[in-house]
C-alpha cells in the first residue's frame, strides 16, 4: 500500500518512453508533524552547507595543487546529515581532457565533482530487488 493516490499520477508517452509525474505538491510534507517552513529551513541549510563546502574544497584544492605541482587530484570530505556515515565528497582534478562537441577539438579544464551520501535518505537495496523481481515477473513472464 502506498501513500500516493493513483488519481494523482499523470502519464505522458512519447517515442516509447512514458513519463509519469505525481501531481500533489504537498505529498512530501504529509506524514510528519514538521511544518513546511521547518522542512524548507532544513533543506536550505543542507543546500547552503554543501555549497559552502564545495567553495572551501575548491579553495583548498587550488592551494594544494598550486603549492605541489605533483598533485593531480584532491579529495575533500565533510560530515553530512545526522548519520555518522553521511558525507559530502568534493573531488578536484587539476586537468581533465574533454572533446568540444561543436568542433571536435580537445579542451583541457580543471574539474570539480560533488557527491552527497546520506544513508538515511535512500531506498533499501532489498526493497529495490523485491520491486525489480515483481516487475520482471509481471512484464516478462
Amino acid at each position: 500500500m502506498s501513500k500516493f493516490e493513483e488519481s494523482k499520477f499523470a502519464v505522458e508517452t512519447a517515442n516509447g518512453v512514458a513519463t509519469v509525474k505525481y501531481d500533489d505538491e504537498n505529498a512530501f510534507y504529509e506524514g510528519t508533524e514538521l511544518s513546511k517552513k521547518t522542512i524548507k529551513e532544513v533543506f536550505d541549510h543542507a543546500s547552503n552547507y554543501i555549497q559552502e563546502a564545495t567553495v572551501a574544497a575548491s579553495e583548498q584544492a587550488t592551494k594544494i595543487m598550486t603549492d605541489d605541482k605533483s598533485v593531480e587530484k584532491v579529495v575533500v570530505e565533510y560530515p553530512y546529515g545526522v548519520s555518522k556515515r553521511g558525507n559530502v565528497t568534493v573531488a578536484a582534478n587539476r586537468a581533465q581532457k574533454f572533446r568540444n562537441p561543436t568542433d571536435g577539438s580537445e579542451v583541457t579544464k580543471s574539474t570539480l565533482k560533488v557527491a552527497v551520501a546520506d544513508p538515511l535518505t535512500k531506498v533499501s537495496k532489498t526493497k529495490v530487488r523485491e520491486l525489480t523481481a515483481k516487475m520482471t515477473e509481471s512484464l516478462l513472464s
